[in-house]
């Protein structure tokens, strides 16, 4: 008994210790990351995403896309996510918008989460501020 009671006891420990280092994974990407809901609700924010939308990260949790983004672009972003969760898989590109009033450029790329039942869930976004690549691009055209 004292052995199984241990072994509950070591499972439990190795247990907090992955999620301490997902957790220190996630705050110390160079990538902002943002987990975001079915509903555009935002679940989880990196302090790189926070950075990026130039907010504290208490002020984007349980915030939706519609409350932090234009509204051409937080319906944008709504309706692709709406079917990537649907239809499940990746996916890449380049957008720029203007976030308290500069222009700002991100590579961003989306996955789906899925649940314990292997429904998808939640998007994972990951993004890169690329705005002094594309002001230096701009720049030589």
């Amino acid at each position: 008994m004292a052995l199984g009671v241990k072994r509950s006891h070591n499972a439990e420990n190795d247990l907090r210790r992955i999620e301490t280092q997902y957790k220190e994974i996630f705050e110390k990407s160079v990538v902002g990351m943002l987990i975001i809901d079915y509903h555009g609700k935002f679940l989880m924010v990196s302090k790189k995403a926070s950075q990026q939308l130039g907010l504290r990260v208490e002020d984007i949790l349980g915030k939706t896309l519609f409350d932090l983004l234009p509204g051409d672009v937080a319906q944008k972003y709504f309706e692709q996510n709406q079917r990537l969760m649907d239809t499940g898989g990746f996916r890449e590109y380049e957008d720029s918008f203007v976030l308290n009033g500069l222009v700002k450029s991100f590579l961003i790329s989306d996955q789906c989460l899925k649940d314990e039942n292997g429904c998808n869930y939640a998007i994972l976004s990951s993004s890169f501020d690329i705005t002094e690549r594309k002001t230096a691009e701009d720049a030589l055209r």
